[in-house]
């Protein structure tokens, strides 16, 4: 009888632990979806060396959205700048390729490594 008694309080103990589990699962899943519809509002976040480097590469890209690769070195700001100068010098400057021909290679470089950047 006492085993009956703990069997039934054991599972329904876990039965609540599972559904507890189950609802931070998903208020961290409406949380994130929440993150990634409201980027822009979170530009505040950004703010000193990283604002002014992320306005550097804006300014040279003519883009509003900094992509994922170039927020990779916002913990560094100074050598953010940097990788944005060598970039801007090495993949956008004129030769024999233009910058089509480089960004359809980088393109289709990034898809064969399975890159998501």
């Amino acid at each position: 009888m006492l085993a009956v008694i703990f069997a039934v309080s054991l599972y329904s103990g876990l039965a609540s632990f599972v559904l507890v589990l189950h609802a931070l699962f998903i208020l961290w899943v409406v949380f994130g979806a929440y993150l990634a519809w409201s980027r822009p509002v979170l530009r505040w976040l950004h703010t000193g060396e990283v604002a002014a480097a992320y306005d550097f590469w804006r300014a040279g890209s003519g883009r509003h959205q900094v992509p994922g690769i170039i927020k990779c070195f916002g913990a560094r700001p100074d050598f953010l700048r940097q990788v944005i100068e060598f970039s801007n010098t090495v993949h956008f400057s004129e030769g024999h390729l233009s910058r089509r021909h480089k960004e359809m290679i980088a393109s289709h470089v990034s898809y064969l490594n399975r890159c998501p950047y």
